[in-house]
């Protein structure tokens, strides 16, 4: 999970923002399909084949979502692949809440911000509102580098062709 942001109450479960000028970098975009699918499958058997979140068995769509911290340090940002996570839909919802707002399904995932964390609706807007705050502060930043974790490359070398620097 993410670092939360001081203030936040400790949580299961936050909406993760990609800072904008890094947007689109992902193993899941750059790598080729089939070393993804590998590295996927990997992480399904990894996690029995269960949201990592909620815990729900699922053996059909669950999605492998990469966990990445951003870090800002002398004036630019640093993005680390953190791990790769699998979650069910209504947990990738949440994970990616500005997108799911974007198509309408912003409520919906809201509401499972809340369910998940077990709080009202008033505290899951503020952590979305918190979040979009941290948005804003790391998208500021023009200059990013992308790595990958040490135990995760190890895991996956194929992951380190995603590193690389980006002046967005």
């Amino acid at each position: 999970m993410p670092e939360v942001e001081p203030g936040l109450p400790k949580l299961v479960h936050v909406p993760e923002m990609i800072p904008s000028p890094i947007w689109g970098i992902s193993g899941f975009r750059l790598l080729p399909t089939a070393t993804w699918r590998a590295i996927r499958a990997q992480e399904v058997d990894r996690a029995g084949g269960a949201c990592e979140v909620c815990g729900r068995a699922q053996s059909k769509g669950l999605i492998c979502h990469e966990v990445w911290d951003h870090r800002i340090g002398e004036g630019q940002g640093i993005a680390t692949l953190a791990a790769l996570r699998m979650q069910c839909r209504p947990c990738d919802e949440v994970t990616h809440y500005g997108l799911a707002e974007s198509r309408g399904r912003g409520a919906r995932a809201r509401a499972r911000l809340a369910q998940l964390n077990g709080m009202g609706p008033e505290m899951a807007s503020a952590v979305i509102e918190v979040m979009y705050e941290r948005h804003a502060t790391l998208s500021s930043v023009r200059r990013w580098t992308v790595r990958i974790a040490p135990s995760l490359a190890e895991r996956h070398p194929d992951l380190r062709a995603i590193e690389q620097v980006v002046e967005g």
